[in-house]
């Protein structure tokens, strides 16, 4: 198994270009480029989505306000996002973010998992549009044609949302706070949320805990039977497909066996954004049964 894996030293950083508008920074090390990130950008305050403690004990979030103080970059940081964000959250960041938008240059970074960076993609898009909510977005009120430029600094391998056009929110009450008697998760697709740049570094995903891991690849491989069960499949994704279940299944057991093993970590987190090349251009509406699946 080894011969084909040790081909590619998980300390070269790589740019992946699908799945984001400019460049996905991948290995090893991957964070060590925010500062070149911010250069590109160059924007005048950045808005940070995260959930409590994980964004410090990964590691990720020295070498950030490393490079935001060498730059003198204002920022703002909220840190209270859940498990499957809601619309109450996105709105509260909206508001708290507001005021450091001086202009079209505010960049809104995710850095987590699948919810902090769904809700970031979420954040971008109504800081265009102050005229509206979280739930007017999710309700599908109005379609997007614009957001605030994105950075997700991801930190799992699972959603891989860091490398699509995707996000989702819940709405589990009413605009005036009555509790909804069928709470919804509708899924935001949209062109106008792909990251601008991405961030993927296997060692900011060596905290994770193996219980934690191990959903995280589940839901990889999840989002591959979308697409190479689909009845819209092609030999592309049916191909993709394979190759992600089979990184999974050489990587996987390592990874719970040892949670520090870079390489381990490495490949499980290509097999995460490796299967939303799949998605890029599907075709056809989710398939319930991996949704099924995934709920743990």
């Amino acid at each position: 198994m080894d011969a084909y894996y040790d081909q590619f030293p998980i300390d070269n950083v790589v740019q992946y270009f699908y799945g984001v508008k400019q460049c996905c920074y991948f290995g090893v090390g991957a964070i060590n480029k925010i500062g070149e990130a911010l250069d590109t950008l160059k924007p005048c305050a950045v808005g940070f989505v995260t959930s409590k403690g994980a964004y410090i004990k990964s590691g990720a979030w020295g070498p950030v306000v490393d490079a935001l103080t060498e730059r003198n970059i204002p920022y703002s940081l909220y840190d209270k996002v859940v498990t499957n964000p809601t619309v109450d959250s996105i709105d509260e960041a909206v508001a708290q973010f507001r005021p450091l938008a001086k202009d079209d240059s505010f960049l809104v970074c995710g850095i987590g998992g699948g919810s902090p960076e769904d809700a970031a993609k979420s954040i971008a898009v109504l800081m265009k549009y102050p005229e509206q909510d979280g739930r007017s977005l999710y309700r599908f009120q109005f379609t997007p044609e614009k957001a605030a430029p994105i950075l997700c600094i991801n930190l799992t391998s699972g959603t891989g949302t860091e490398m699509d056009r995707f996000a989702v929110a819940s709405i589990l009450t009413g605009p005036n706070g009555e509790e909804l008697e069928h709470p919804v998760k509708p899924a935001l697709v949209s062109p106008v949320i792909y990251p601008t740049i991405s961030i993927d570094d296997p060692a900011l995903s060596a905290s994770l805990p193996p219980r934690l891991s191990a959903a995280c690849a589940v839901d990889a491989v999840n989002h591959v039977m979308e697409a190479a069960t689909t009845v819209v499949r092609s030999p592309m994704s049916a191909g993709l497909g394979i190759d992600v279940v089979r990184i999974v299944a050489d990587w996987l057991p390592r990874c719970i066996a040892d949670p520090k093993d870079l390489k381990a970590r490495y490949w499980l987190m290509h097999a995460a954004a490796h299967g939303w090349c799949l998605l890029r251009h599907w075709p056809s509406p989710p398939d319930p049964r991996p949704r099924a699946l995934s709920l743990r």
